[in-house]
């Protein structure tokens, strides 16, 4: 439900802990995660975080938790460092606007989907429908 200038930086030398996810800003808990937002676009002045909760979906392929917690197993991290980091050797990278979306629609594309409709901000509103229902 969020929007893609929070979760990835437009580019690897452009992340600001302070506007995109850490990997300190998501906590793992036995029932979901907490994530903490301190910069939106609608809240820019970062005295106050946002915390939102994401509940395990047990037995989803859509599980947040369960995809989360796979990604910090298998790549680990510090916490000032990008949320979304992986390797490519011999050194740790994160995911980054372009190649978010590049994915997103590559995936669609294979479904079936018409991928050119899908942008970076469906999640945002996406995420705000899987929530609701």
């Amino acid at each position: 439900m969020s929007r893609k200038a929070n979760l990835v930086p437009p580019s690897v030398s452009k992340f600001d802990h302070r506007k995109q996810l850490s990997r300190g800003d998501i906590m793992v808990g036995e029932h979901g995660l907490l994530v903490s937002f301190g910069w939106s676009k609608t809240y820019q002045i970062g005295k106050r975080n946002v915390l939102i909760p994401l509940l395990r979906l047990e037995n989803s392929v859509l599980c947040p938790v369960t995809a989360y917690s796979k990604l910090i197993e298998l790549v680990p991290c510090e916490d000032y460092l990008p949320a979304f980091s992986y390797h490519l050797k011999p050194k740790l990278q994160c995911l980054t606007s372009f190649p978010f979306v590049n994915i997103l629609r590559s995936v669609l594309r294979k479904a079936g989907f018409p991928a050119e409709k899908y942008t970076g901000h469906s999640f945002r509103q996406g995420g705000a429908t899987f929530a609701f229902k």
